[in-house]
């Protein structure tokens, strides 16, 4: 019989969930990415003498996508081009839930997630060694940061009628004088 060690990390995985919240965040667009995490993943670790169903190691390249899709970068990075369409459409246009949509859908096909994939696996494999990425991996799988992320995507869903109404009052006020940039922005030099 194998006898299994149960080994908990909670501070550890409370650390690491915050560190691959902010790699997810910073890969979609928010500054530059870190070094990785220097501490093991957190998991509910098993030990066992025996290694059943090991699984073949990936790519870096496959690694770097994985992560991206787990994390939820891949779903998410489309979805941020709503911001533009946010912006190009009018307040209570009657059409505007139509028109939302169509331009989301051409937005991503021209501007989207698949013209970028290759520069974000780039910063993936350049920044992080092939034991990194398979930490961040197994992390990126994690129950618990899973659920942050949906929920990060679910409230980013919830925002969307806010923050059209705040863009739209933005370039309302911006448009008629009422946001005035510093005289040093609009100086040509």
């Amino acid at each position: 019989m194998v006898r299994r060690q149960i080994v908990r990390t909670r501070p550890l995985v409370l650390r690491c969930l915050v560190t691959l919240l902010w790699v997810g965040l910073v890969l979609l667009g928010f500054g530059a990415v870190p070094m990785g995490c220097a501490v093991r993943p957190p998991q509910v670790a098993i030990a066992s003498a025996e290694q059943e169903g090991a699984i073949a190691p990936l790519a870096k390249p496959e690694l770097a996508l994985q992560i991206l899709t787990k994390i939820g970068t891949v779903a998410q990075y489309d979805r941020y081009l709503s911001n533009s369409v946010d912006i190009a459409l009018p307040l209570g246009s009657p059409h505007a839930a139509r028109i939302a949509g169509w331009l989301q859908q051409s937005m991503a096909q021209r501007a989207g997630w698949k013209q970028v994939e290759q520069i974000y696996v780039d910063r993936l494999i350049t920044d992080f060694t092939e034991t990194e990425l398979q930490e961040f991996l197994e992390l990126a799988q994690h129950p618990l940061l899973q659920k942050l992320l949906r929920s990060e995507m679910q409230a980013y869903a919830d925002s969307a009628s806010k923050r059209r109404q705040h863009l739209q009052q933005f370039w309302e006020d911006y448009n008629s004088g009422a946001i005035v940039p510093p005289p040093e922005i609009l100086q040509v030099p």
